[in-house]
């Protein structure tokens, strides 16, 4: 049997084979002058070996490139990451402790406070009588906490083990015949690498009182100027 282009027919109800070898030969020719006719098929060889030398380079580039940024990816992503999930905790930790105080769960504030502040108090057992009376003096004047908004944190960083930063907040005093606002700052310190915060308001002490409590701090973070209180009436 002939190996040219076969058509499957049937003939008396059985399989027959026809071969168009002149027709197959015919194409062929036909497929040739047409490749030969290709612009890319007249050039060179040592063209087109350049140009697919060139081809090959550009892609092991493109490769080397793709794999060095998802490596940079895989690095950098999870830093982003975690520094957020650090501010977003301490801010976390500064509103539980804004809210223990509205609430006057001075036990709860205590939580929230350095332990050098308190040991300078006193004591816990100290301490939290110390802010009732606080509180209650204010409220006798008229003056009342009502709101407290917190700012987002400055980026931490590390002073003696500590993760140390400052976070802005925004207080709302009910006042008679208006309200006073603040703008101040937390001074945040966590022990444990940001899981836990406590605070410190900077704009209740002196640079020289904090650096008293906390002398790791000196010349490590710039506490910005207080600004004053701001009435505004009803």
């Amino acid at each position: 049997m002939d190996s040219g282009f076969q058509q499957w027919t049937i003939e008396g109800g059985r399989p027959g084979v026809h071969c168009w070898n002149q027709r197959f030969e015919g194409r062929r020719e036909k497929a040739s002058a047409y490749y030969a006719d290709l612009s890319f098929a007249k050039q060179p060889m040592n063209e087109i070996k350049s140009c697919l030398a060139l081809a090959i380079a550009h892609a092991i580039l493109l490769n080397n490139m793709i794999r060095i940024i998802i490596a940079f990816l895989l690095v950098f992503l999870p830093i982003v990451s975690h520094a957020q999930n650090i501010s977003a905790i301490m801010r976390q930790d500064a509103e539980k402790c804004a809210k223990a105080v509205f609430s006057g769960d001075y036990e709860q504030v205590c939580t929230y406070t350095h332990k050098r502040i308190i040991e300078a108090s006193g004591g816990k057992k100290k301490m939290v009588p110390i802010i009732k009376r606080a509180m209650e003096e204010m409220k006798s004047k008229g003056v009342e906490f009502e709101n407290a908004t917190m700012g987002d944190p400055q980026k931490p960083i590390k002073v003696a083990g500590w993760l140390v930063a400052l976070i802005p907040q925004h207080i709302i005093m009910k006042a008679p015949g208006g309200h006073i606002e603040q703008d101040s700052y937390l001074l945040g310190i966590s022990e444990d690498d940001g899981k836990k915060w406590v605070f410190v308001d900077v704009s209740s002490l002196t640079t020289e009182e904090l650096a008293k409590f906390f002398p790791e701090l000196t010349g490590k973070i710039n506490i910005p100027e207080r600004k004053k209180p701001v009435f505004k009436k009803d």
